[in-house]
């Protein structure tokens, strides 16, 4: 059946994504861009999510737009089943305002300071709830584009960029507005007055190299050819992006279509279940989960979708459903006359705390019970985010983005802070080279979830950019955590007369912090993107690593994460088609290091062929070691091209018993009668032994090997020595040791009993665990552009003296 084949297909798809200040003309080039009037356009309110409405010709770059574009999925099929076709037809390009997207910043070309905080990104709307939270107003414009620019770089997707090219993601720098400049001089003055910023804001600086391109226009004014400009910019800059053209497979067409017929049916979500029925159809037969989960995650990084693995009862068909349920809770539009709970919508304006009757009340102020009904999955994904936060023992949340602000100052003099009768640690500093105010939020709904807010006159003490919260029962001991521009710091107080020294306090806040921030950072949702995210395994095999993915008998390590991608019966180059494509849909680029392991190589030297009954029988495939090795150095060098910092070994290859396949065969039935003679499988079995030596010896040299972007080779996993037995041979008046194969550890020949699949497993940790440690070490020698990391400062002034410096930690880089 079609789309049960191995086929692939190469996907051409671009994302945009538009932010910029308030009133700026974001909706407005929107629209321009897709052809539309722009008459009727009033400010907007939140994120709007637009998906299939043009497709581009990937041979020119011409944007064919309508209302509502499907996708041709015959033609993509006869494509893909065709090779030669010509690629003409354009593929989709969504304009979605999701994170994680190539990014068109728009700016203002007039000359007005003011720092707007209704500028609405899907982030900055709920997370951050505009810049100026815990940050002074930007001066102009070149700042506020600096901004930008370090958010962006957050999200590139490598740490070192080509000599002469540019980090991903891309900008394209929008300046609209250009109708406010009546002359030409004017417009030219201004121009160079922007330039000026920007240089000297971004310098040269690495973040500087995700500008691709500078428009200068005028939605209201300029004509279509201008804007034809910058559409054909969008492809140009699309197409030089390291995703554009992978492939996946072309069983997926029919899923997209199933998920589309949902979407035209009016449903916004379902559950993973219903998800699991589609993949199940017989055109599709998804019938494995992780495979269906690689379907989903790829939808989701695309934007098609929006999925998370710990909620699966909420797959969101329509990402537009839940922004517009976000804005049900931080819209300022609300016609607060209209409320029931006015005491619970005063106490949300005034301290950011917010009832479970409000919550459901603004859902269903909006959209009846579209949203209502859903509420709990909604709360799900909201403390996810840590958009809201539970307050133990109540039915209230926190959402640490309509905290109220202070200032510090002003918080010291309500705790008496600065008095003699208060006692405090010195500072510890987490410094970055740039921190999203978003960070702040995370930080903060952390330690409302493990430690109660302080209370002060009229609430409790939570404000953005600085909280306070007790560390013991009785609330004499607290700890202050609070931010500036770049540095997260927090200081232990008491007011106890009975203090006896901080004691461990200090050293547990400080090893759980640290934790904390690295999880911020792994997890994707806080703006700190550019540190690696930690060690990245590959685990690669044909049908001798079944069952190491299955968690049925190995766990996950605790201290890397692990992919497998395991084919049964795969050929060397059947198993490198299928990793190559695997890796299309995992995140490696923040990832280090990564290791990659493969065992692959006798299913080359071994075919079946079929007797009179039609039964299988085992035969020695005539494959040579040297030809198979040239194989696995062509999957090398295919790996490291899609990833070149990976370090990639191959684990040698244990030798089969045609023999004792042969009497498992016929024990269990699945052999009747042979036509293969003893003497023709001891031949077999004997060419098969030499070559497969050949290649082993090929491989621990080739291991041995130093590699790209790395000081030297890989170690050796051994995996032949399990079927080998050592032993001695005399040699004239001397013995020697010899190896000689023994295949009691292979049950039927071919695959190892549990018990050397949990050798050959913890082989393969071992080394792993290894590798990670000297290229750790390699990463610390060389790494000169640690962006958007932290290290730590234990700061004390001398003013301070009569501070308890008690943080017990090691100064250095939190890595």
């Amino acid at each position: 059946m079609l789309m049960q084949t191995s086929k692939t297909e190469k996907r051409y798809f671009v994302r945009v994504m538009i932010v910029g200040k308030g009133s700026t003309g974001k909706t407005c080039l929107l629209r321009r861009l897709l052809k539309e009037g722009i008459s009727d356009v009033t400010s907007t309110d939140g994120v709007d999510i637009v998906v299939r409405r043009c497709k581009i010709n990937i041979e020119d770059g011409h944007w064919i737009i309508g209302k509502e574009i499907d996708d041709d999925k015959v033609s993509r099929i006869k494509r893909a089943l065709n090779p030669n076709a010509e690629e003409t037809n354009a593929q989709n390009m969504q304009v979605a305002g999701t994170k994680k997207t190539n990014t068109s910043q728009s700016g203002e070309m007039s000359t007005d300071k003011r720092n707007d905080n209704r500028h609405k990104d899907m982030e900055d709307d709920i997370s951050k709830q505009g810049l100026s939270q815990c940050s002074p107003d930007f001066q102009h414009i070149g700042k506020y584009v600096d901004f930008w620019f370090d958010s962006i770089h957050c999200h590139r997707t490598a740490d070192k960029r080509p000599r002469y090219g540019h980090f991903d993601p891309p900008i394209i720098l929008v300046f609209t507005g250009k109708d406010k400049y009546e002359n030409e001089a004017d417009f030219m003055k201004r121009e160079k007055e922007l330039n000026g910023q920007l240089d000297q804001v971004l310098g040269f600086r690495s973040k500087y190299h995700h500008l691709h391109n500078k428009f200068y226009l005028s939605n209201i004014n300029d004509s279509d050819e201008e804007f034809e400009k910058l559409r054909y910019a969008i492809y140009e800059t699309a197409r030089k992006m390291g995703n554009w053209g992978n492939t996946f497979p072309l069983k997926w067409i029919l899923l997209e279509h199933l998920i589309e017929i949902n979407k035209n049916n009016g449903k916004n979500f379902i559950n993973f279940t219903e998800m699991s029925n589609l993949a199940k159809h017989p055109d599709i037969n998804i019938l494995e989960k992780e495979d269906l989960l690689l379907f989903l995650r790829f939808q989701h990084n695309v934007g098609n979708i929006i999925f998370f693995e710990n909620i699966p009862d909420l797959i969101i068909l329509r990402p537009q459903w839940l922004a517009d349920a976000f804005r049900c809770l931080v819209s300022d539009r609300v016609v607060n006359r209209r409320l029931h709970h006015l005491e619970d919508w005063t106490l949300f304006k005034q301290q950011g705390k917010i009832s479970e009757s409000l919550i459901k009340e603004l859902f269903e102020s909006k959209d009846g019970s579209q949203f209502s009904g859903q509420k709990n999955n909604l709360y799900k994904v909201m403390e996810k985010l840590d958009i809201i936060v539970k307050i133990e023992n109540s039915s209230y949340y926190m959402m640490p983005s309509a905290m109220p602000s202070s200032t510090f100052d002003v918080v010291c003099e309500k705790f008496g802070i600065l008095t003699q009768n208060c006692k405090r640690t010195s500072w510890l500093c987490f410094k970055f080279e740039f921190l999203p105010p978003s960070f702040f939020n995370h930080i903060s709904a952390w330690f409302i979830r493990n430690y109660n807010p302080s209370k002060v006159e009229g609430g409790i003490a939570l404000y953005r950019g600085i909280c306070m919260f007790d560390i013991d029962r009785s609330g004499g001991t607290k700890i202050l955590v609070t931010m500036s521009t770049d540095t997260i710091a927090l200081q232990i107080v008491t007011f106890s007369e009975h203090h006896a020294g901080f004691g461990s306090a200090c050293s547990n806040i400080y090893i759980e912090v640290s934790r904390l921030f690295e999880d911020i950072k792994q997890s994707g949702d806080s703006g700190v993107h550019g540190a690696p995210i930690g060690p990245l395994a590959f685990i690669v095999t044909d049908s001798r690593g079944n069952n190491f993915d299955s968690n049925r008998i190995f766990e996950q390590p605790p201290d890397f994460k692990i992919e497998y991608c395991i084919v049964r019966g795969a050929t060397v180059n059947e198993l490198k088609d299928v990793f190559l494509q695997r890796l299309n849909s995992v995140d490696t680029n923040r990832c280090l290091p990564i290791i990659v392991k493969v065992a692959v190589g006798i299913n080359d030297f071994t075919k079946f062929i079929k007797n009179k009954n039609r039964e299988r029988e085992l035969v020695y495939s005539g494959a040579k070691g040297l030809e198979i090795y040239e194989k696995i150095l062509e999957f090398k060098a295919a790996v490291k091209e899609k990833i070149p910092n990976a370090l990639v070994g191959f684990i040698t290859v244990p030798p089969i018993s045609f023999k004792k396949y042969k009497e498992h065969c016929f024990e269990n039935k699945k052999l009747t009668v042979s036509e293969i003679s003893d003497d023709d499988l001891l031949k077999f079995q004997k060419d098969l032994e030499k070559e497969v030596e050949l290649l082993n010896e090929k491989l621990i040299f080739g291991n041995c090997e130093k590699q790209s972007g790395h000081l030297k080779g890989c170690r050796t996993i051994s995996w032949h020595r399990s079927v080998c037995r050592l032993g001695k041979v005399k040699r004239g008046k001397k013995y020697q040791k010899v190896y000689k194969n023994d295949f009691r550890e292979l049950y039927d020949g071919i695959h190892g009993t549990s018990a050397i699949k949990q050798k050959w497993f913890s082989q393969l940790i071992l080394a792993i665990r290894a590798e990670i440690g000297y290229t750790k070490a390699e990463a610390a020698q060389s790494s000169d552009d640690i962006i958007a990391g932290s290290s730590v400062v234990e700061h004390s002034q001398s003013e301070d003296s009569d501070r308890e410096d008690s943080w017990d930690f090691k100064r250095g880089q939190l890595m």
